[in-house]
């Protein structure tokens, strides 16, 4: 059944601009995609991490966790998920009932999505990513990412 489209950009050129088309995708297909892409980018944490990048990690850590979020948006009500980059929405969507431990380190780890954020902002974050900052999220993110996956 097909439930959803994906905009792929077609090989062919018209006029010099490329030519949009509206690719059939299956929920299954989707799904996939969300899982995917969230273990790629989950994998470019942990490389991050190992390379000291602690700010690149912490943002790749939310958004693998993000993206396997909307995955389990996806698999519970069979819809696309919203474009939101906020966790606790996407989890409460996703159907799951969090622990208010678990509610307050995804508070924290929303702020790890700092691309738009202000230069001040930005700042007081990189000071506030240290090793061992870094360290502690990552591997409460190991958990919750595994937690969702169970839940698929």
């Amino acid at each position: 059944m097909l439930v959803n489209f994906r905009l792929v950009i077609m090989s062919n050129i018209w006029y010099g601009q490329p030519v949009w088309s509206a690719v059939p995708m299956r929920t299954d297909d989707l799904i996939a995609f969300w899982k995917k892409s969230a273990a790629r980018d989950k994998r470019t944490s942990d490389d991050l991490l190992q390379t000291k990048n602690y700010v690149g990690c912490l943002f790749f850590l939310h958004l693998y966790l993000e993206k396997v979020l909307k995955g389990l948006v996806q698999t519970v009500t069979g819809k696309t998920p919203p474009y939101s980059h906020d966790l606790l929405v996407l989890a409460r969507l996703g159907g799951l009932s969090l622990a208010k431990e678990q509610e307050e380190c995804l508070a924290t780890i929303n702020t790890f999505n700092i691309r738009a954020r202000y230069a001040d902002y930005k700042f007081a974050f990189y000071k506030k990513a240290t090793r061992a900052f870094t360290k502690r999220y990552y591997l409460v993110a190991e958990d919750l990412y595994q937690w969702f996956l169970s839940h698929y």
